[in-house]
Protein backbone atom coordinates (compact mmCIF):
# COMPACT_ATOMS: atom_id res chain seq x y z
CA UNK A 1 0.00 0.00 0.00
CA UNK A 2 1.06 3.54 -0.95
CA UNK A 3 0.61 6.17 1.65
CA UNK A 4 0.82 9.86 1.10
CA UNK A 5 3.89 11.62 4.01
CA UNK A 6 0.58 13.03 5.40
CA UNK A 7 -1.00 9.64 6.31
CA UNK A 8 2.10 8.09 7.28
CA UNK A 9 2.90 10.94 9.73
CA UNK A 10 -0.82 10.47 11.24
CA UNK A 11 0.27 6.71 11.46
CA UNK A 12 3.27 6.92 13.53
CA UNK A 13 2.25 9.54 15.72
CA UNK A 14 -0.54 7.31 16.67
CA UNK A 15 1.39 4.61 17.89
CA UNK A 16 4.17 6.68 19.42
CA UNK A 17 1.09 8.82 21.41
CA UNK A 18 -0.34 6.17 22.87
CA UNK A 19 0.88 2.61 22.10
CA UNK A 20 4.34 3.26 22.85
CA UNK A 21 3.64 4.74 26.51
CA UNK A 22 2.19 1.62 27.75
CA UNK A 23 3.80 -0.96 25.05
CA UNK A 24 7.13 0.56 24.51
CA UNK A 25 9.34 -1.01 26.83
CA UNK A 26 7.32 -4.63 25.95
CA UNK A 27 8.59 -7.62 23.87
CA UNK A 28 5.72 -7.82 21.52
CA UNK A 29 5.50 -11.29 21.07
CA UNK A 30 4.91 -11.70 24.55
CA UNK A 31 1.81 -9.18 24.97
CA UNK A 32 -1.46 -11.14 25.16
CA UNK A 33 -4.83 -10.79 23.43
CA UNK A 34 -6.02 -9.41 27.35
CA UNK A 35 -3.73 -6.78 27.74
CA UNK A 36 -4.63 -5.57 24.46
CA UNK A 37 -8.45 -5.63 24.67
CA UNK A 38 -7.50 -3.93 27.93
CA UNK A 39 -5.67 -1.11 25.99
CA UNK A 40 -8.42 -0.57 23.41
CA UNK A 41 -10.66 0.19 26.28
CA UNK A 42 -8.90 2.24 27.84
CA UNK A 43 -8.31 4.53 24.69
CA UNK A 44 -12.73 4.25 23.96
CA UNK A 45 -13.07 5.18 27.68
CA UNK A 46 -11.28 8.09 27.02
CA UNK A 47 -13.49 9.58 23.96
CA UNK A 48 -11.79 8.30 21.58
CA UNK A 49 -13.30 6.01 19.60
CA UNK A 50 -12.02 6.73 16.07
CA UNK A 51 -8.06 6.48 17.47
CA UNK A 52 -9.14 2.57 18.92
CA UNK A 53 -10.06 1.77 15.59
CA UNK A 54 -7.52 3.07 13.96
CA UNK A 55 -4.97 1.64 16.55
CA UNK A 56 -6.61 -1.31 15.84
CA UNK A 57 -5.70 -1.54 12.24
CA UNK A 58 -2.64 -0.72 12.62
CA UNK A 59 -1.41 -3.26 15.50
CA UNK A 60 -2.82 -6.15 13.73
CA UNK A 61 -1.29 -5.18 10.40
CA UNK A 62 1.46 -5.02 12.45
CA UNK A 63 1.43 -8.76 13.91
CA UNK A 64 0.52 -9.45 9.89
CA UNK A 65 3.50 -8.18 8.89
CA UNK A 66 5.53 -10.03 11.25
CA UNK A 67 4.16 -13.30 10.14
CA UNK A 68 5.09 -12.77 6.65
CA UNK A 69 8.95 -10.92 7.55
CA UNK A 70 9.54 -13.38 10.76
CA UNK A 71 7.49 -16.48 10.20
CA UNK A 72 5.93 -15.32 13.63
CA UNK A 73 2.72 -16.61 13.54
CA UNK A 74 1.34 -15.73 16.92
CA UNK A 75 -1.08 -12.62 16.76
CA UNK A 76 -2.95 -11.72 19.83
CA UNK A 77 -5.69 -9.58 18.46
CA UNK A 78 -6.86 -11.47 15.41
CA UNK A 79 -9.67 -12.57 17.61
CA UNK A 80 -10.51 -9.94 20.37
CA UNK A 81 -12.93 -7.45 18.24
CA UNK A 82 -15.67 -9.47 19.49
CA UNK A 83 -14.58 -8.47 23.15
CA UNK A 84 -14.03 -4.76 22.18
CA UNK A 85 -16.17 -1.57 22.96
CA UNK A 86 -17.97 -0.88 19.14
CA UNK A 87 -16.96 1.64 17.25
CA UNK A 88 -19.87 3.11 14.35
CA UNK A 89 -17.93 5.41 11.93
CA UNK A 90 -19.41 8.93 12.25
CA UNK A 91 -18.50 9.81 8.63
CA UNK A 92 -20.30 6.76 7.36
CA UNK A 93 -23.47 8.61 8.30
CA UNK A 94 -25.65 9.68 5.01
CA UNK A 95 -29.26 10.45 4.55
CA UNK A 96 -30.85 7.99 2.36
CA UNK A 97 -30.71 8.73 -1.55
CA UNK A 98 -34.41 10.12 -1.25
CA UNK A 99 -33.98 13.07 0.65
CA UNK A 100 -31.02 14.03 -1.71
CA UNK A 101 -33.56 16.62 -3.39
CA UNK A 102 -34.17 18.62 -0.14
CA UNK A 103 -30.67 18.22 1.91
CA UNK A 104 -29.62 20.25 -1.37
CA UNK A 105 -32.17 22.71 -1.08
CA UNK A 106 -31.07 23.27 2.47
CA UNK A 107 -28.04 23.71 1.63
CA UNK A 108 -28.63 26.28 -0.51
CA UNK A 109 -30.64 28.23 1.66
CA UNK A 110 -27.84 27.86 4.14
CA UNK A 111 -27.13 32.10 6.08
CA UNK A 112 -23.29 31.81 5.63
CA UNK A 113 -22.60 31.59 1.50
CA UNK A 114 -18.86 30.32 1.65
CA UNK A 115 -20.19 26.97 3.74
CA UNK A 116 -22.97 26.79 1.35
CA UNK A 117 -20.96 26.61 -1.52
CA UNK A 118 -18.57 24.17 -0.15
CA UNK A 119 -21.44 21.78 0.94
CA UNK A 120 -22.76 21.81 -2.46
CA UNK A 121 -18.96 21.67 -3.88
CA UNK A 122 -18.69 18.34 -1.57
CA UNK A 123 -22.12 17.23 -3.57
CA UNK A 124 -20.85 17.38 -6.85
CA UNK A 125 -16.97 16.33 -6.07
CA UNK A 126 -17.22 13.92 -3.16
CA UNK A 127 -13.94 14.40 -2.53
CA UNK A 128 -12.58 13.24 0.91
CA UNK A 129 -13.58 16.19 3.66
CA UNK A 130 -10.12 16.92 4.22
CA UNK A 131 -9.04 17.16 0.34
CA UNK A 132 -11.76 20.32 -0.24
CA UNK A 133 -10.39 21.78 3.06
CA UNK A 134 -7.12 21.76 2.13
CA UNK A 135 -7.41 22.75 -1.73
CA UNK A 136 -5.78 25.62 -2.85
CA UNK A 137 -6.76 27.50 -6.51
CA UNK A 138 -3.61 26.96 -7.59
CA UNK A 139 -4.79 23.12 -8.40
CA UNK A 140 -7.64 24.75 -9.96
CA UNK A 141 -8.05 25.20 -13.86
CA UNK A 142 -11.46 26.36 -14.61
CA UNK A 143 -11.04 27.34 -17.98
CA UNK A 144 -10.19 24.00 -18.77
CA UNK A 145 -12.09 22.65 -16.11
CA UNK A 146 -10.61 20.29 -13.88
CA UNK A 147 -8.66 20.38 -10.52
CA UNK A 148 -5.46 18.18 -9.95
CA UNK A 149 -5.36 17.04 -6.53
CA UNK A 150 -1.46 17.15 -5.50
CA UNK A 151 -0.32 14.07 -4.06
CA UNK A 152 0.60 15.57 -0.67
CA UNK A 153 -2.81 15.62 0.39
CA UNK A 154 -3.90 11.88 -1.45
CA UNK A 155 -4.18 9.06 1.19
CA UNK A 156 -2.59 6.86 -1.80
CA UNK A 157 0.17 8.80 -2.22
CA UNK A 158 -0.49 9.86 -5.83
CA UNK A 159 -1.89 13.00 -8.05
CA UNK A 160 -5.39 12.74 -9.43
CA UNK A 161 -7.25 14.65 -12.04
CA UNK A 162 -10.75 15.45 -11.50
CA UNK A 163 -12.97 16.87 -14.20
CA UNK A 164 -15.01 19.90 -13.22
CA UNK A 165 -19.06 19.69 -14.28
CA UNK A 166 -20.66 23.49 -15.35
CA UNK A 167 -22.18 24.26 -12.10
CA UNK A 168 -18.74 23.10 -9.87
CA UNK A 169 -16.96 25.91 -12.00
CA UNK A 170 -19.78 28.55 -11.10
CA UNK A 171 -19.90 27.27 -7.60
CA UNK A 172 -16.24 27.78 -7.95
CA UNK A 173 -16.30 31.31 -9.35
CA UNK A 174 -18.62 32.35 -6.68
CA UNK A 175 -16.39 31.27 -3.81
CA UNK A 176 -13.23 33.10 -5.42
CA UNK A 177 -15.96 36.64 -5.45
CA UNK A 178 -16.59 36.20 -1.87
CA UNK A 179 -13.77 34.66 -0.02
CA UNK A 180 -11.32 36.42 1.38
CA UNK A 181 -7.59 36.27 -0.46
CA UNK A 182 -5.94 33.00 -0.10
CA UNK A 183 -4.10 30.41 -1.61
CA UNK A 184 -6.77 28.16 0.00
CA UNK A 185 -10.61 28.26 -1.20
CA UNK A 186 -11.30 27.62 2.19
CA UNK A 187 -8.99 30.04 4.78
CA UNK A 188 -9.35 29.21 8.72
CA UNK A 189 -11.33 32.37 10.28
CA UNK A 190 -8.65 34.87 11.86
CA UNK A 191 -5.16 33.52 9.28
CA UNK A 192 -5.57 33.42 5.58
CA UNK A 193 -2.42 31.34 5.15
CA UNK A 194 -3.85 28.27 7.41
CA UNK A 195 -7.24 26.27 5.19
CA UNK A 196 -9.81 26.30 7.97
CA UNK A 197 -11.25 22.58 9.98
CA UNK A 198 -14.02 20.90 9.30
CA UNK A 199 -15.86 22.63 12.27
CA UNK A 200 -18.03 25.09 9.73
CA UNK A 201 -19.81 22.47 7.89
CA UNK A 202 -20.17 19.74 11.08
CA UNK A 203 -21.79 22.95 12.10
CA UNK A 204 -23.58 23.63 9.24
CA UNK A 205 -25.32 20.03 8.72
CA UNK A 206 -26.06 20.22 12.89
CA UNK A 207 -28.37 24.16 11.95
CA UNK A 208 -29.86 22.44 9.13
CA UNK A 209 -31.02 19.30 10.96
CA UNK A 210 -28.65 16.30 10.08
CA UNK A 211 -26.96 15.90 13.56
CA UNK A 212 -26.42 12.58 13.43
CA UNK A 213 -27.80 11.81 9.88
CA UNK A 214 -25.76 13.21 7.93
CA UNK A 215 -21.68 14.11 7.84
CA UNK A 216 -19.82 15.68 5.14
CA UNK A 217 -17.96 12.39 4.16
CA UNK A 218 -21.02 11.01 3.60
CA UNK A 219 -21.43 12.48 0.59
CA UNK A 220 -18.85 9.99 -0.63
CA UNK A 221 -21.17 6.89 0.44
CA UNK A 222 -24.38 8.85 -1.47
CA UNK A 223 -22.45 9.23 -4.62
CA UNK A 224 -21.11 5.40 -4.24
CA UNK A 225 -24.44 3.85 -3.56
CA UNK A 226 -26.11 6.51 -6.88
CA UNK A 227 -23.38 5.35 -9.06
CA UNK A 228 -23.60 1.27 -8.20
CA UNK A 229 -27.20 1.42 -8.41
CA UNK A 230 -26.71 2.86 -11.92
CA UNK A 231 -23.90 1.20 -13.64
CA UNK A 232 -22.95 -2.23 -11.48
CA UNK A 233 -24.38 -5.49 -11.83
CA UNK A 234 -22.92 -6.66 -8.57
CA UNK A 235 -25.70 -6.81 -5.58
CA UNK A 236 -25.57 -3.71 -3.18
Amino acid sequence: VRWCKTHITSVVNAIKNHVYPVFGERDFREITGTEWVDFFIVIYEKNIASVMAKLYEYVNAAYKWAAVKYDFYKNPVSNIKSHMPKYEKSEFKRIDLTELDQFLKDIRAYSIEYVSIGLELVLLLFPRHQEIRQAKWEQFNLEKKYWIKPKAIMKNGRSHKVYLSRQSVELLKRLKAIQRPSVYLFPKRGDVNAHMSEGPFTTALEKMGYKDRMSVHGARYLASTALNNAFSSKPQ
